[in-house]
């Protein structure tokens, strides 16, 4: 049973655990059959909705870190160019005895406008994107509706602009720090090359941006290839043409177990026998979907019981003959539940073939018998008290996660196990529309129960299409902040090139003017560019594989080190350098010797 319950203030979950701890220590001393092996597990209701969110979300927030230092190494590079270039107007302005500090303000100012300007954008796009989010995002993804820009996030995103300005803003900084007045003077600006240290500094950034860009496109390339993974697996039902809804009978119109059963069966004969539903039943767990589910100790009459409840477990789900059918699961061994298995009849049960193989390897699970610990109270421990006999095996269907392998799980036949909430599941043949059985279905289900709702309408194709819907947001978003690290990483390399072009007019028109071919100049400029690529991919690859832990939680049937993804995350970033220092490099090759040599 779950309970939700509000902490006194100042009481911290470790103390509640502690008290709950006491209390069933309590219970199992005073009542030792029904309560000496139970517990109760507390924790907040905060980790129970985002628990299984919040490494995804760890995974995107590093991710648009990445995607920052790209866009900020970026921004140095065009800093340091743009310094470079005014090496002429820097040095009449230090001969003028302006001070390092008066040189040093006027490029922050410049900076922190750019940040300024940028984040100011960044945060119009990014109102658009929240209301994209919440419009078109995946309503399983636990409190999406509810993201927002409060004003934290706007402080924080404002404070990462100032800071991203301000250290970026000091590269062109330390660059003016000593600068050679006469020299600068001299070249005039002509060859305004920034010097050694300039370009290595310019190299620097652009194989940091390949590397992050390697990490970040590598994290989206595992992710899309472990969602199209995910989306292969067989769940053990088949999805097309089933509808699903919830059904809740009230206990003040239904008090005895056998009123609930009878209900039910007529519910399922009424909508099975309208034309084109080909199976229909009920139960109270569908698969894929936060039902209400047990998972409770049990035990074969036929084996010892084990030395804590704990060790041999299962869950407990009740459905009703000619679900198998509607779901399309495969029996395997045995037979199925029908209407005779009721309260008058022997207690059966079918498993599914994770049980089979856990608990009864290389036997045959036909008349086994199976003790359950729930101590004969509720729907579930009226049967198992009666110890009843496998009389089936049914093919493993998921019902936690796709991603996970199926869990032992034993079916009780609800004509034995009546409960009040059940799911109604119906198969029909392809010409009857959802819309048109869903309004035959109510209308069948007034006329058993006029008072009776239907809640959670739905196909089971919807609920396989929730069930991956957060590894799809998760594949999504960095496929698009991968593409964002590939159009960035990209420019730096163009921005590079380009600027070595021109710092290096003189020497590619000499080297023209010895005879050198548009070919081999091409050959040199794209050279470089390249070696600047390969040194990138290969931190990028070993950076990779040192943060891959980070994404072990959110992979399903891909390793972290898998060779085809970083096979083609390599081949994908050396086509982009290709692509962006073909334009450089071509421009290069067509300098004019005469015009350069004269300009120069």
């Amino acid at each position: 049973m779950e309970t939700i319950a509000r902490l006194r203030p100042g009481v911290s979950i470790r103390q509640a655990q502690a008290e709950m701890d006491a209390i069933a220590r309590s219970l199992g001393a005073e009542f030792p059959d029904q309560n000496s092996d139970w517990g109760v597990g507390v924790r907040t209701i905060l980790d129970d909705l985002t628990a299984g969110s919040r490494p995804a979300l760890v995974v995107l927030l590093l991710s648009v870190s990445l995607l920052l230092l790209i866009a900020c190494a970026n921004v140095a590079n065009l800093l340091l160019a743009h310094a470079a270039a005014r090496g002429r107007e820097v040095a009449v302005r230090a001969a003028l005895g302006a001070g390092v500090g008066r040189l040093a303000r006027q490029f922050f100012t410049e900076s922190l406008l750019l940040a300024g300007a940028g984040g100011g954008l960044g945060l119009m796009l990014a109102i658009g994107g929240v209301r994209a989010i919440r419009t078109f995002g995946p309503a399983s993804v636990p409190r999406i509706q509810e993201v927002t820009l409060n004003l934290p996030v706007l402080l924080y995103t404002m404070g990462i602009s100032i800071a991203a300005g301000l250290l970026f803003g000091m590269a062109p900084v330390l660059r003016m720090w000593k600068p050679d007045v006469m020299l600068a003077m001299r070249e005039g600006g002509r060859s305004a090359s920034g010097g050694t240290r300039d370009r290595r500094t310019r190299s620097v950034l652009v194989v940091a941006q390949v590397a992050l860009a390697v990490v970040l496109v590598n994290s989206a390339g595992l992710l899309i290839r472990s969602f199209l993974r995910l989306s292969e697996v067989n769940p053990g039902f088949r999805t097309e043409n089933v509808v699903t809804t919830s059904l809740s009978l009230a206990p003040s119109r239904y008090p005895q177990p056998r009123d609930i059963s009878n209900t039910f069966d007529r519910i399922i004969a009424e909508v099975a026998a309208i034309p084109g539903v080909r199976a229909a039943g009920t139960a109270t767990t569908l698969p894929l979907a936060e039902d209400l589910d047990y998972r409770l100790p049990f035990r074969f009459l036929s084996q010892p019981a084990p030395q804590h409840l704990e060790d041999q477990t299962a869950w407990h789900r009740m459905v009703s003959p000619g679900l198998f059918r509607a779901l399309g699961a495969r029996l395997t061994v045995g037979r199925d539940f029908t209407d005779h298995d009721n309260g008058d009849s022997a207690p059966v049960v079918i498993i599914n073939e994770a049980l089979a193989r856990q608990y009864l390897p290389g036997r045959k699970p036909i008349g086994e018998s199976i003790r359950g610990a729930s101590g004969g109270f509720g729907p579930l421990g009226r049967i198992l008290v009666k110890n009843p006999t496998v009389v089936g095996v049914v093919a493993d269907i998921q019902y936690a996660s796709l991603g996970k392998k199926a869990e032992p799980a034993i079916y009780f036949p609800s004509g034995q196990a009546p409960f009040y909430t059940a799911t109604l599941v119906l198969r029909s043949e392809d010409s009857l529309p959802p819309e048109t059985l869903i309004a035959t279905v109510r209308r069948k289900i007034h006329d058993v129960d006029p008072d009776l709702p239907l809640a959670h309408v739905r196909t089971l194709r919807e609920q396989v299409v929730d069930a991956v819907s957060q590894p799809r947001l998760q594949a999504q978003l960095l496929a698009a902040f991968s593409a964002l690290a590939l159009l960035l990483g990209s420019a730096g390399i163009y921005g590079v090139l380009s600027y070595s072009v021109v710092s290096r007019t003189r020497e590619i028109g000499i080297r023209s003017a010895l005879g050198a071919k548009p070919a081999i100049i091409e050959r040199m400029i794209l050279g470089q560019g390249m070696r600047l690529v390969a040194a990138g991919l290969a931190i990028g690859v070993a950076a990779s594989l040192a943060t891959g832990r980070l994404l072990e939680t959110l992979l399903f049937g891909v390793r972290v080190a898998d060779f085809v993804t970083y096979a083609t995350v390599c081949a994908l970033l050396a086509a982009v350098g290709l692509v962006a220092g073909f334009v450089p490099a071509r421009a290069g090759s067509r300098i004019d010797p005469m015009i350069a040599l004269r300009e120069s």
